[in-house]
């Protein structure tokens, strides 16, 4: 082997090196890139499942759970629906001592059934239910002499006292049947989207 011919396997491997190297690293590089992308993708397919899963399990207890929360909230609205209905003709009427006392004993059982739906229900319709009895009581039920001078029975127009107190009750039943849960769960999967 001479002089030129190991020259020219020189320069013809170092221009095929030249070549191949272009054509590997652009070959490589993009081996690379979809490597990185099916990862990825692995990744987020993960992280879906996960959520379905966690999505499954809170709809299952929501199908168990729901048609006790609707029993409760239909119950709870219609004791105090009666209880709206009933104070103003209480009201306007005779006034007699012994109906003013099965009202009060009314309102303490709409009070006690929305205690004892607390889990279902919430805090916040426990709450609203006392405020509610508590406007009933002492702005109707009370004797003439001890009830609250600081709200009128009937305000401007035609509007009881107790009328707010009941609409705010009536939409925290509605809220907690409706958009309460439903909220909370696509809430909860935007949130897990958005975090991974």
């Amino acid at each position: 082997m001479d002089w030129t011919q190991f020259s020219l396997t020189v320069v013809l491997t170092a221009i095929g090196t030249w070549l191949a190297r272009s054509y590997l690293g652009s070959y490589l590089g993009k081996k690379g890139e979809n490597r990185a992308i099916h990862e990825d993708l692995e990744k987020i397919n993960r992280q879906l499942e996960t959520i379905k899963s966690e999505f499954s399990l809170k709809l299952d207890f929501y199908k168990v759970v729901y048609p006790e929360k609707v029993k409760a909230a239909i119950d709870l609205h219609s004791l105090a629906a009666k209880l709206f209905m009933d104070i103003p003709a209480y009201y306007v009427g005779a006034q007699d001592r012994q109906r003013a006392a099965e009202l009060e004993a009314d309102a303490g059982v709409m009070l006690w059934r929305a205690k004892s739906y607390e889990f279902m229900l919430g805090e916040e319709v426990v709450r609203l239910t006392r405020e509610y009895r508590m406007i009933c009581v002492m702005v109707f039920l009370v004797e003439r002499e001890a009830r609250s001078r600081d709200v009128p029975p009937v305000g401007h127009g035609d509007v009881w006292a107790h009328e707010e107190s009941f609409k705010a009750l009536a939409i925290a039943l509605r809220q907690t049947l409706y958009l309460d849960t439903l909220d909370r769960l696509m809430e909860s999967a935007e949130n897990k989207v958005t975090k991974n």
